[in-house]
C-alpha cells in the first residue's frame, strides 16, 4: 500500500480467469471487506479447482471502494473499481495425466481450438507401478526454520539465512524483491548436513523480500513455504538543527551509520552526497506537494544547506534530507530520506508606527501616523458585524508612494457604526507587515441622517437610532444613510437598488439579486442572504477579492420563480427596465434544487457561495465547465479557453502559454454507457418516479424515438464503461454493474437547456485530476478558485475594465 488506506469489497483480492471460450470467471475470493492501510502488503495464494482442461489465462485482480465528488448529487458518492484487465496475466495448461486400462496419457501439447491433446504410452507394469517403486523413499522435511539473522556492518547491508533439515543433504536459498518476478539463489556448502546457513548478496535496505529454501536428500526434495524478510536501512542524518535570518535559513546536519549490538548502539561516520527538499508546511500534506530544493553533489559527513530566495518571513516551512553513500566507502550505494523536520521564518519588519491622530465624523475619518522606514501603505477595515477574518479581503484604500509620512480619508461610512482596521506597511523589496497598534478600531457618531426620527426633537442632531416613527421596512431607501432609521420612503420597489456601488454601470460589472418566490416577500431575509453571498461567495474567491472595485451589485425587490434544473428561470417583467445594465442575474431561492445558468440567469440557493462564482464563470467570463458529464461546454473562444476539443489543441496551448502539456488530461469519454438487460426496467422504473424519460433507460429505443441507428447500440462488460459514465449514473440512481451498453456520445437535452452530454472528447489542463487542492481545479469543475487558464481568461475581461482603488465603494 502507498500513500493512504484502501476499503476492499466483498469481492476483496482474487484470480480472474479466462476460458478457452473466452469467458471471464473469478475464483478464490480473499481477504473480503478488508480495509488495507498504509505500509500493508498482502500475499495472495488460494487453490482452486479447474473444471475443463485447456488453455486458461490467469491474472491477479481486485477490487476496492472509491469515494469522488458527484457533481450532479453535490456530495461524494462510493464506487466500485477493480483491477486492470489483463493484468501480469500468465497463460496455464491444465491438461491432467491420467491412466485408463493400463494406458497412461500425458499432456502434450494444447490444439489450435484450446483442447488438449495427449501422448499416449502403454504402461508395462500397469498404471500404479510407480507410486510403488515410490514407497520407501525417505521424505525431506525442514523441521527448523527458515530464519533471516540481520548481519549489516556499518552501512553495508547483508543477511544470512539458516534453517534445519531432517535429514543430510543440500539446500539452495532462493529470494527476490517484492515488485520483481526475477528469483536469485545461492547454494549452501554443507552436502552432508542438516543445519545449512547462506548469505543473501545484494540485499537492499527497507526493501521486502521473498524467501523460500529448496532443501533436498539423496532421494528427494522439498520447498518451504514463501516468507518475506526486510533488513532496515543504516543510514541516519543526526543532529540535524535549522537556524534562520530576515530571508535565509541554513540547515545543518551529519551522516552516520549505525549498527545495533547486544547491549549499544555504534554510529559510524560515512559521506554522502545531498538534496534538501523544502515546501511551505500548508502544502506538506498534499499528495504531490510542490517541493523546493538544493542540492550538492559533493560527498562528507558534515552539511550546511543554504534556503534563500525561495523563502518567505512569517511561515512555517517543512524539509527532508535526501542523500547517497559514496560508492568507493560503502560496497553498495545506500540512499535515504530523513524525517520531516519544521521552521519558521522570522517575523516580516517595520510594524512600529509613531504619531498616529485620528478625526471621526459621523460619516467620515481622518487618519495620519509616521512610519521609521520608507514604506507604502494600505488602510484596511471593515464594520462590525462581518464576519470575514483575513484582513486582506477587507475595503481598502492604497498610497503606493514610499514615505514616512501617511494619511487617509475614509468617506462614506455609516453613521453610528463601529469598523476595525489594520495599517500595512509594505518595502521595496515586496516584503509586508501589519503596523502595531493597540486599539485598532474606531466608532462613527450616530445617526446623522438629515431626518428627525429616534430620540431626535425638532432638528438631526446626531441623536439614537431608536425605534423609529415612520418607514421601518428593512430597506435603505428615500433619504437614509447606513441604515434603515425610519426616513422618507420615497417610492422604490421596482428600482435597481444598490448593494456595494463602485462606480458607473458601463464601467464595471453589474451583478443583480433577485429573490425567488419561496422568501414570500421577506426582504429583509433576502437582503442578509445576498450580502453572505457577495463577502463569502464572491469576496471569498481571490481573483475577484483583489478587483472588487470593478463589481457593482444590486439587488430589487420584486419576486422571480426559479425550479430545478433550469426548468424556469423567470426574471421580474420590470427588471429589463429598471436594470438595464446588468451583466448577470441570480436569481436567490431558499428550496434546495439542482442550479444552473442560462442566457445571463442563473439560480443558487441561499448559501451557495461557490455557485455564484461557478455560474459567473459562464455569463461574465464566457468559462465552460471542467466536469463530467452534464455541465455547459460553450466558451468564448476569443482568448484563453479553458478547455480544448482535442489533446493537440491543448498541448499548443499549453507550450505557447509556459505550462506543461503533459498536464493535458481528457476528462470526458467519446462514447456513452446505458444500462442493459434487466437494469433497463428497474431505470425505467426509477426515472417515471422523478418525472423523467424512461427513454433514457434504453439506448435501442431512445435510438429509434429520436432517428438514431440502433445497431450502433452495442453489448460490453459493465467494467469497461468509462468510469466518468459510471459516476454519473450512479448518481442518477443507477448501478454501474448493469451499465452493459455502449453507444455513441448522442448529446440531447434533459429538463430543459440543461444538457446531459459532455461533447466529444473534451481536453483541459490539469496538473494532477484525482487532487481537489491542485491548481487545475478551476471552480468550474468544484473547486474553489480559479485554475490557470481559468485565471487568465478571467483576468483577461477584468483588466479590460478601467483600473480603479482597491475595494473603493461601499
Amino acid at each position: 500500500m502507498g500513500s493512504g488506506p484502501v476499503n476492499l469489497t466483498d469481492k476483496g483480492i482474487y484470480a480472474a480467469v479466462r476460458d478457452k471460450y473466452g469467458n471471464n470467471r473469478d475464483f478464490g475470493f480473499y481477504m473480503q471487506d478488508h480495509l488495507l492501510r498504509v505500509g500493508d502488503h498482502i500475499k495472495f495464494q488460494q487453490d482452486f479447482t479447474i473444471d475443463e482442461g485447456g488453455r486458461w489465462l490467469i491474472w491477479p485482480s481486485y477490487e476496492i471502494w472509491k469515494t469522488a465528488y458527484s457533481p450532479v448529487l453535490k456530495h461524494d458518492i462510493t464506487m466500485r473499481i477493480a483491477g486492470p484487465s489483463n493484468w501480469h496475466m500468465c497463460e496455464v495448461a491444465a491438461c491432467p495425466d491420467y491412466c485408463e486400462d493400463d494406458t497412461h496419457y500425458h499432456y502434450d501439447y494444447i490444439g489450435q481450438s484450446g483442447e488438449c491433446v495427449y501422448a499416449v504410452e502403454n504402461c508395462a507394469h500397469g498404471c500404479n507401478s510407480e507410486e510403488t517403486d515410490c514407497a520407501n523413499i525417505t521424505r525431506v522435511e525442514i523441521t527448523q526454520g527458515p530464519e533471516v539473522e540481520d548481519r549489516s556492518t556499518g552501512c553495508d547491508i547483508s543477511a544470512v539465512v539458516t534453517w534445519r533439515q531432517n535429514i543430510a543433504g543440500t539446500g539452495t536459498l532462493f529470494y527476490r524483491e517484492e515488485d520483481s518476478s526475477e528469483w536469485m539463489s545461492t547454494n549452501s556448502t554443507y552436502s552432508n548436513s542438516t543445519r545449512h546457513s547462506v548469505y543473501a548478496s545484494g540485499i537492499k535496505p527497507d526493501k521486502t523480500y521473498y524467501y523460500y529454501i529448496h532443501a533436498c536428500g539423496p532421494d528427494d526434495c522439498t520447498n518451504s513455504p514463501d516468507q518475506v524478510f526486510s533488513i532496515p536501512n543504516k543510514l541516519s542524518f543526526t543532529n540535524v538543527r535549522s537556524t534562520t535570518t530576515e530571508r535565509t535559513a541554513n540547515v545543518t546536519w551529519e551522516t552516520r551509520c549505525k549498527r545495533e549490538g547486544e547491549s549499544e548502539i555504534y554510529w559510524y561516520r560515512t559521506e554522502t552526497n545531498y538534496t534538501l527538499y523544502v515546501v511551505p508546511t500548508a502544502y506538506a500534506g498534499f499528495t504531490n506537494p510542490p517541493w523546493s530544493n538544493v542540492s550538492n553533489s559533493s560527498y562528507g559527513s558534515n552539511h550546511t544547506a543554504a534556503l534563500s530566495g525561495m523563502l518567505e518571513e512569517g511561515r512555517n516551512y517543512t524539509f527532508f534530507i535526501s542523500g547517497c553513500t559514496n560508492a568507493w566507502e560503502i560496497e553498495d550505494v545506500i540512499c535515504a530520506n530523513s524525517t520531516r523536520y519544521t521552521f519558521l521564518m522570522v517575523p516580516r519588519p517595520f510594524p512600529d508606527i509613531s504619531n498616529l491622530a485620528i478625526r471621526i465624523q459621523h460619516e467620515s475619518l481622518e487618519i495620519s501616523w509616521a512610519s521609521f522606514q520608507t514604506v507604502n501603505t494600505t488602510f484596511y477595515y471593515k464594520e462590525e458585524g462581518n464576519p470575514e477574518t483575513n484582513y486582506t479581503k477587507w475595503r481598502a484604500l492604497t498610497d503606493p508612494a514610499a514615505q514616512v509620512s501617511h494619511s487617509f480619508t475614509l468617506g462614506g461610512l455609516d453613521p453610528g457604526t463601529k469598523y476595525y482596521y489594520k495599517i500595512e506597511h509594505c518595502g521595496s523589496d515586496g516584503r509586508c507587515a501589519v503596523a502595531n497598534i493597540t486599539n485598532q478600531s474606531f466608532t462613527t457618531s450616530s445617526c446623522y441622517d438629515h431626518t428627525k426620527n429616534g430620540g431626535e426633537t425638532a432638528v438631526d442632531v446626531g441623536g439614537p437610532c431608536g425605534p423609529p416613527p415612520t418607514c421601518s421596512d428593512g430597506i435603505w431607501n428615500g433619504n437614509e444613510k447606513g441604515a434603515d432609521c425610519g426616513g422618507n420612503c420615497t417610492a422604490c420597489s421596482s428600482a435597481c437598488i444598490p448593494l456595494v456601488n463602485n462606480g458607473p454601470a458601463d464601467q464595471k460589472i453589474n451583478i443583480v439579486f433577485v429573490m425567488d418566490n419561496d422568501y414570500r416577500n421577506d426582504t429583509t431575509t433576502f437582503r442578509a442572504d445576498v450580502r453572505q453571498l457577495i463577502e463569502k461567495g464572491y469576496y471569498g474567491n481571490d481573483l475577484i477579492s483583489t478587483q472588487r472595485c470593478k463589481f457593482n451589485f444590486y439587488y430589487v425587490t420584486e419576486a422571480g420563480d426559479a425550479e430545478d434544473t433550469c426548468t424556469r428561470l423567470d426574471t421580474p417583467a420590470s427588471l429589463s427596465t429598471s436594470c438595464p445594465f446588468s451583466n448577470m442575474v441570480a436569481i436567490v431561492h431558499k428550496t434546495p434544487f439542482r442550479d444552473c445558468s442560462s442566457g445571463g440567469v442563473f439560480s443558487t440557493e441561499s448559501d451557495g457561495y461557490n455557485v455564484v462564482v461557478h455560474e459567473s464563470g459562464h455569463s461574465v467570463f464566457g468559462l465552460a465547465d471542467e466536469y463530467c458529464c452534464d455541465g455547459g461546454y460553450w466558451e468564448d473562444k476569443t482568448s484563453f479557453p479553458n478547455i480544448f476539443e482535442s489533446e493537440s489543441n491543448c498541448r499548443a496551448y499549453a507550450a505557447s502559454n509556459a505550462y506543461d502539456p503533459d498536464y493535458c488530461y481528457e476528462f470526458c469519454p467519446t462514447v456513452r454507457c446505458w444500462p442493459g438487460g434487466s437494469a433497463i426496467s428497474s431505470c425505467q422504473a426509477l426515472f417515471t418516479s422523478r418525472g423523467w424519460s424512461p427513454l433514457e433507460c434504453d439506448c435501442d429505443a431512445f435510438a429509434s424515438a429520436n432517428g438514431l441507428d440502433p445497431a450502433q447500440c452495442t453489448a460490453i462488460s459493465p467494467g469497461d464503461c468509462p468510469i466518468p459514465w459510471q459516476a454519473t449514473w450512479q448518481e442518477l440512481g443507477v448501478d454501474p454493474a448493469g451499465l452493459s451498453v455502449v453507444s455513441p456520445h448522442w448529446c440531447y437535452a434533459r429538463g430543459g437547456p440543461a444538457t446531459i452530454c459532455c461533447g466529444n472528447g473534451w481536453w483541459k489542463l490539469d496538473p494532477d485530476p484525482a487532487n481537489p487542492l491542485n491548481p487545475g481545479n478551476c471552480i468550474m469543475k468544484n473547486g474553489d478558485g480559479f485554475g490557470p487558464t481559468c485565471q487568465q481568461r478571467a483576468g483577461s475581461v477584468m483588466h479590460g475594465l478601467p483600473a480603479c482603488t482597491l475595494y473603493e465603494g461601499g
